[in-house]
């Protein structure tokens, strides 16, 4: 009776999530700073869509932050993500959403996010406010993602025609498919073979 209970306890073990060896993973990224399930938002696409985080469940989701007058970070961070996009194939590449936010409204308008889109991505969505493109008032809207995602930001006056840089962290954060927040990434200095072994191991659970 003893040894038909352990097995049946053993059995049932087995099939619990997080039981299997794939619980052991050492992620190479960060602890995250926010943990459990990913605050859910809605913002406008560079299509000027309307885009809920939520619609990605089901997927591996990789969120980021950009500003389209970002001289190196964005860019370098949005070629690094399309590079190990490309490294994984397209079978497991299609298992991932990539979302990125914009911390600069008061310019990214959908048309100028579409511009970065193309030129610096794969096209994933980039997520503005409806109302982008006032250097006059404040994004509750965005404020709010920010501040769920503690995506620290402030303006740093240039002198030159862009008026001022976004000074901000830059945190990409991989979220597994029932959109548990399970590690980030901060900044660039990064090895992407690296970013790409975390991301395979979340498509792979």
């Amino acid at each position: 009776m003893r040894r038909t209970l352990l097995a049946l306890i053993l059995s049932i073990t087995m099939l619990i999530p997080g039981c299997t060896s794939g619980s052991d993973y050492e992620f190479n990224g960060g602890e995250p700073m926010v943990t459990g399930k990913a605050p859910d938002f809605t913002l406008i696409d560079q299509n000027g869509d309307e885009f809920s985080l939520s619609s990605t469940k089901g997927n591996v989701t990789v969120l980021s932050f950009f500003f389209a007058n970002c001289p190196d970070i964005c860019i370098t961070s949005s070629l690094n993500i399309k590079f190990v996009l490309d490294q994984m194939g397209e079978q497991n590449a299609s298992q991932v959403s990539v979302v990125s936010v914009t911390v600069d409204p008061w310019r990214d308008t959908p048309a100028v996010a579409a511009s970065f889109a193309e030129n610096k991505s794969s096209g994933w969505p980039h997520l503005t406010s409806p109302d982008a493109g006032d250097e006059n008032r404040t994004y509750p809207d965005l404020e709010g993602v920010w501040g769920d995602y503690l995506v620290d930001l402030k303006m740093v006056e240039t002198g030159d025609e862009r008026k001022y840089l976004i000074d901000h962290v830059l945190p990409t954060y991989m979220i597994d498919r029932d959109h548990q927040i399970r590690t980030v990434w901060l900044g660039t200095d990064w090895d992407p073979s690296m970013f790409q072994q975390d991301l395979e191991h979340l498509v792979k659970e």
